[in-house]
C-alpha cells in the first residue's frame, strides 16, 4: 500500500500537516464570539449587515464558520462592538 504524502511545517509544527497548526480553532472561536456579541448587543443579522455594509447572508456565514471576513471587516467588527481583533480570533480573553 502506497503511503499518502502530507506536507509538513517543520519550522513551526513539528510534523503537524501544514493547515494543522495552533490557529486551526480561530474560525469556530470567531464564529462563537460574533454570535454571542451579536445577541448580548441585541441586534439581529441583518441590522449587523446594514452596520457593516455587507448582505446578511455573509454574517449567517461568518457565524456558522463557513467563511472569514477580511481583515478591514473584521477591524469594523472590533470597532463596532468595542473589542479587539485578537479578542474576535480568540487570542485573547
Amino acid at each position: 500500500m502506497k503511503k499518502e504524502y502530507m506536507p509538513t511545517d517543520n519550522a513551526k509544527n513539528g510534523d503537524v500537516p501544514v493547515g494543522m497548526g495552533k490557529f486551526d480553532g480561530v474560525k469556530k472561536v470567531f464564529a462563537e464570539r460574533l454570535k454571542l456579541l451579536r445577541q448580548e448587543k441585541g441586534i439581529g443579522q441583518i441590522g449587523l449587515a446594514k452596520e457593516l455594509d455587507v448582505g446578511k447572508s455573509v454574517i449567517s456565514l461568518w457565524e456558522r464558520g463557513e467563511c472569514e471576513p477580511t481583515l478591514s471587516k473584521l477591524a469594523a467588527i472590533a470597532d463596532y462592538f468595542g473589542v479587539t481583533m485578537d479578542f474576535l480570533a480568540g487570542l485573547e480573553n
